[in-house]
């Protein structure tokens, strides 16, 4: 991704004035692994450790 406009994600987000939108994560679902070859499904079926939503999303102001 390249770019995102702060002004235009705090309307479409409904971000409160306060909070300052800093960077935008892509989220999607995983594609079939097969499709891939080499070191892409290597990399791609690799034991993965992620962190819950929870810890990485705002709800509210912080405390």
């Amino acid at each position: 991704m390249t770019g995102f406009d702060k002004a235009v994600a705090q309307d479409v987000l409904s971000i409160a004035p306060e909070l300052i939108p800093v960077v935008v994560i892509a989220i999607g679902t995983q594609d079939a692994p097969e499709k891939l070859a080499g070191p892409l499904l290597e990399r791609e079926t690799a034991k993965r450790e992620r962190l819950a939503l929870s810890e990485l999303v705002i709800k509210g102001l912080p405390a």
